[in-house]
């Protein structure tokens, strides 16, 4: 569906952080206590100005939650982490977060968010591993509005909940780098050298790598926690509890396998002994199952049973991604120059009975088919992403269709790795493509 179709409606969030004063609920509340604050808000649609009830608030690291009222107000309490995230989520709009960095006195912010995902609203970051450069698509008018440059040979990319700071993973020589691009102006405003890093659902960085892992604050680059506990990529996280998943770092086979670890206890993890590593993984949007590739093969996994659900043989994989209401698990296919014919589809999983539902076609005009490489859905899931060697698909999810293609010039170009952000502020598309 063309998204300059749909109803452009925006709403925006008040948010009052205080230390001791605050706007009462309905019933009297005490002040914070010593050494604790409180955020306080109203989010209303910024066209009709009326307030939004049941949007749910979340202070993710202090894992505290409240739900607005029927004036849209809304009150997070007993709150002692620093920095933090805040998400809002509400039917029918995007996500927004928004960082907490220290706890402002009688300071006010007033944050404006997109009715749900329009395309428009996204910036797709994709990796050229031929030049080692970035390419920024604007994913409204299909069109590379900017180019990152990248020092050394380019792999992963992540990016901060906010869309405000892309992750480039690079290598020089025997170096490994983790690079912090500034994603308004395209500079690079820090370095992380040595392992990888993943983005926490609150902002803060993981690094890891065969060293141990640490966690990093992400406006000051300083570690907040250390440990010796190894891991290799991937590493995934919980969206709703402190846990993460990861491959354990060791050639032994004893150890190759899947573990979970909770990275606020900092326990002994919890290796899954009969589920071995995987090339990559999703998990579902409750945290419950996690669905792996390699080879041949999709496994789903209860990690709270600790028990395989399925097994299912595959032509072939290359990446995965789920829809955010977790009902269908997509998979890439390399494509027919390696697998034979009738490779190079994207394959979607029915997640009630963990069976293929559909394909989509990815042969040119031609007939040829195109090997897949990554693939992301956008968080509305209204639309996905995916990356082949000269050309980026846009696929629409209503109907299964590649809506859009973007061209690269034949070369040294070889488009891999993708991350999907909302623009950086002011940033906004026309209501139609120039």
């Amino acid at each position: 569906m063309n998204p300059i179709s749909r109803k452009i409606s925006t709403f925006f969030l008040c948010v009052a952080l205080l230390f001791i004063t605050c706007k009462k609920k309905k019933s009297p509340v005490e002040p914070p206590a010593p050494g604790y604050f409180r955020i306080t808000g109203t989010v209303h649609d910024v066209n009709t100005q009326e307030p939004i009830s049941g949007a749910l608030v979340r202070a993710l690291r202090n894992q505290v939650a409240d739900t607005t009222e029927n004036t849209g107000y809304f009150q997070l309490d007993s709150l002692v982490v620093v920095p933090d995230t805040i998400s809002i989520t509400a039917a029918d709009y995007d996500t927004l977060y928004e960082p907490i960095y220290i706890p402002y006195e009688d300071k006010s912010i007033t944050l404006f968010m997109n009715a749900w995902g329009r395309l428009y609203g996204y910036h797709l970051y994709v990796s050229n591993l031929g030049y080692n450069e970035i390419f920024v698509i604007d994913t409204y008018k299909a069109t590379v509005v900017d180019t990152f440059y990248v020092p050394g040979k380019l792999s992963y990319l992540d990016i901060s909940p906010d869309g405000s700071v892309l992750y480039a993973h690079s290598r020089q020589s025997s170096i490994k780098q983790n690079q912090c691009f500034n994603t308004e102006t395209g500079e690079i405003m820090h370095t992380i050298e040595g392992g990888m890093v993943s983005i926490m659902p609150d902002g803060r960085i993981f690094h890891y790598s065969e060293d141990g892992h640490e966690i990093l604050d992400p406006l000051t680059y300083d570690v907040l926690q250390a440990e010796t506990l190894k891991m290799r990529y991937p590493v995934i996280f919980d969206p709703n509890r402190p846990l993460l998943y990861s491959n354990t770092y060791s050639n032994t086979t004893e150890y190759k396998n899947v573990f979970q670890y909770n990275y606020n206890s900092r326990g002994p993890p919890w290796i899954y002994e009969n589920l071995s590593s995987q090339q990559d993984w999703v998990l579902s949007p409750d945290g419950r199952i996690l669905y792996g590739i390699g080879g041949r093969y999709v496994v789903v996994y209860d990690v709270d049973e600790g028990e395989y659900i399925a097994k299912i043989t595959a032509k072939a994989t290359g990446d995965i991604a789920i829809t955010p209401d977790g009902q269908e698990v997509y998979i890439t296919d390399p494509g027919s120059l390696i697998w034979g014919p009738g490779s190079g589809k994207i394959w979607i999983i029915d997640t009630a009975s963990n069976t293929y539902c559909r394909t989509i076609d990815m042969s040119t005009p031609t007939g040829h088919t195109v090997s897949t490489n990554q693939i992301i859905i956008s968080p509305d899931g209204d639309y996905a992403f995916v990356s082949f060697l000269m050309q980026v698909y846009i696929i629409e999810l209503n109907d299964y269709v590649i809506s859009k293609t973007i061209q690269f010039v034949p070369g040294r170009v070889d488009l891999k790795y993708l991350a999907l952000g909302i623009k950086p502020f002011g940033q906004v598309s026309p209501t139609s493509p120039e």
